[in-house]
């Protein structure tokens, strides 16, 4: 499953098929399944403009201590964009689209 999620989409999140819908900015954060880059199902080269941040999917990806951890290093990752610009794109399955849609909601509502 593929999911973006902006706060300048007029729907919150958004659903597209393939990746070549998707043109990727340099205030584009994606966050991947580590094994679809390991298994190469996705090119490295659609991830050279964007910040990107590689998940081991799982239930355990949204247990709360995990989530602080994650949510410290993306912050930096994405420090010193705007919120207003910052795409927030999730590859993956459930697991990593729940981690990615909560982050956004983070991001939007603010630090």
């Amino acid at each position: 499953m593929i999911t973006t999620m902006s706060k300048k989409f007029t729907s919150p999140c958004k659903k597209i098929k393939t990746l070549k819908e998707f043109k990727v900015k340099s205030t584009d954060l994606i966050i991947v399944d580590g094994y679809l880059l390991k298994s190469k199902i996705i090119s490295p080269s659609f991830l050279n403009h964007a910040r990107v941040y590689v998940v081991k999917a799982g239930e355990e990806l949204k247990e709360l201590d995990a989530f602080a951890f994650h949510i410290k290093k993306m912050f930096k990752l994405i420090e010193g964009l705007s919120r207003e610009n910052i795409r927030v794109l999730a590859i993956g399955g459930g697991s990593v689209g729940d981690f990615a849609g909560f982050l956004s909601m983070c991001i939007v509502t603010g630090k």
